[in-house]
């Protein structure tokens, strides 16, 4: 589409025609767009034999694109031959009016509904910016390094950091497992976890030695623990979790290539500052040792606090005093102790404190998945960095970037809702009662490792006979349907029902429960 484009017609139904004109009205544009009403309620209903009835016997040269709704079925390209003027697909939601209008070079379709492509260009973009980052050349520096084949430091964007927590209690099996979901999420770095008070140096190095084998990531080995760090470094370790004045002689028994996580404790003298003040003078002094030991590898850890108690603003002021007495040296955030120690839904947390990581040039961010309620934590850091970054990139809000960690919410308003007056309005009630079905019963289950549902169908008498698996509810009852392994209606609603209900625990990384309320 051309740059010149100046003059637009959007077609609409009689429900939508306030809530477009309204959001046309929002464009930052000089571009001049009318609005015309076909006769026909619900936009989405509209066809291009109404277009033709209503605009066949028009001029509308003068028009340079006429948008229908997104929601409207069939290709336009025939119309617009008709018509003499480009037919495409508008946007499927009216809020999109705005970024349509003020992006009327896009090669919008005759097929597909323009939100779709506003966003595959909104997240290509994005994804440009972050690739663009990544490829930057590395000029080696206090600021920037490598920790194994990953460039890291104040040039690159914060490098997800994904624990396996109390690590030396796994299996093997469950290890592996778990660092491929990390690395699937979007890890860039694995995090090796001893157990607090019960080092077991063996086993930390066997872990990671496996790890390496296996998978081509850095890995961390976190740990106080002398004896633990200098295994873990001897079997691949790149970078060690943490360095305090407890344990500060075993650096001299490492080499300078390795990477050091310093924080402000003694943590063998049970040492933890608690005011930002004497947090960043520990930081500092710890640095300054480090450096003239000749460590120029260093990520500096003032340690992130759970919120209300012991506190955070008190742990993030450390972060914001050290980066103001020190631009040069790069940091690592935890941000475990804040999503895992609170009742709250994880995206918005871990959105929240990405930002705040990109505010302050903090080169790492480690995080866990532990309890069920931060499934997913590693992936929505991961997107809410990408957020972020591409946000700071552009001086933009973190918003309308084609990258969201919107889960339970969404940001666009739905169709006006349907004028009912002069119908029958019918109240639904509890209905009681339960009719087996003479075909069997099925089982629903959600995998959120593999993300997948797994559906389990059982005969009359109680025999596993299939089971079915995937992410959609859509092509799961579809596909059993297809089976013939339901005769019921009842028991067809009842089924899609507690699919729908599935995926979205799937897609929200809730712990679904069959027959319980959503």
């Amino acid at each position: 589409m051309k740059d010149s484009t100046e003059k637009v017609l959007a077609l609409t139904g009689k429900d939508a025609e306030k809530i477009v004109r309204e959001f046309i009205e929002e464009a930052k544009t000089e571009v001049e767009c009318d609005v015309r009403v076909l006769p026909i309620s619900v936009a989405a209903f509209m066809t291009p034999k109404l277009i033709l009835e209503n605009l066949g016997k028009e001029d509308v040269s003068g028009y340079d694109v006429v948008f229908t709704p997104g929601m409207m079925r069939g290709d336009l390209a025939k119309v617009g031959d008709f018509l003499g003027v480009r037919v495409l697909k508008g946007s499927r939601y009216a809020s999109d009016f705005p970024l349509i209008l003020e992006n009327l070079d896009l090669d919008y379709s005759t097929e597909r509904p323009a939100d779709r492509l506003l966003l595959e260009f909104k997240i290509n973009k994005a994804m440009e910016i972050i690739e663009s980052a990544n490829a930057k050349p590395l000029v080696l520096s206090r600021s920037n390094f490598m920790i194994g084949r990953l460039k890291v430091g104040l040039d690159y964007p914060p490098r997800i950091v994904a624990e396996v927590v109390d690590a030396p209690k796994r299996s093997n099996e469950s290890i592996l497992e778990l660092v491929k979901y990390y690395l699937d999420s979007g890890a860039e770095i694995i995090d090796v976890g001893a157990l607090a008070g019960l080092p077991n140096p063996e086993r930390i190095g066997e872990i990671i030695g496996l790890i390496k084998e296996l998978f081509s990531v850095p890995v961390s080995v976190d740990t106080l623990d002398e004896r633990e760090i200098l295994v873990g470094v001897e079997a691949g370790a790149e970078l060690i979790l943490s360095i305090d004045f407890g344990n500060l002689e075993v650096v001299d028994s490492l080499s300078e290539e390795v990477a050091l996580t310093v924080i402000p404790t003694n943590v063998k003298k049970g040492y933890m500052p608690k005011s930002a003040k004497e947090r960043v003078e520990n930081s500092l002094k710890l640095r300054d040792i480090l450096l003239e030991k000749g460590f120029e590898k260093l990520l500096i850890d003032p340690l992130l606090e759970s919120a209300v108690h012991p506190g955070l603003m008190n742990s993030l002021l450390c972060y914001h005093l050290f980066r103001e007495a020190d631009s040069v040296t790069p940091m690592l955030m935890g941000v475990g102790n804040v999503v895992e120690l609170a009742d709250a839904d994880s995206p918005g947390m871990n959105m929240l404190l990405a930002g705040i990581a990109v505010e302050e040039n903090i080169s790492c961010i480690l995080t866990t998945e532990v309890s069920v309620k931060n499934t997913y934590s590693v992936n929505e850091l991961v997107r809410g960095r990408n957020l972020a970054f591409v946000s700071n990139v552009k001086k933009a809000y973190p918003k309308d970037q084609g990258i969201d960690l919107l889960v339970a919410k969404s940001k666009r308003r739905g169709e006006p809702l349907e004028d009912i007056t002069g119908i029958p309005q019918i109240k639904a009630k509890p209905v009681k009662g339960f009719k087996m079905d003479p075909l069997g019963v099925f089982r629903i289950w959600v995998n959120h490792t593999e993300k997948e549902i797994m559906v389990v169908h059982y005969s009359a008498e109680g025999e596993k006979t299939k089971a079915f698996i995937g992410n959609s509810s859509q092509n799961l009852y579809r596909k059993i349907l297809n089976q013939g392994l339901v005769s019921e209606m009842t028991h067809a609603a009842y089924l899609g029902s507690e699919l729908s209900k599935a995926e979205a625990c799937l897609k929200l990384g809730k712990t679904y429960m069959q027959d319980e309320p959503f």
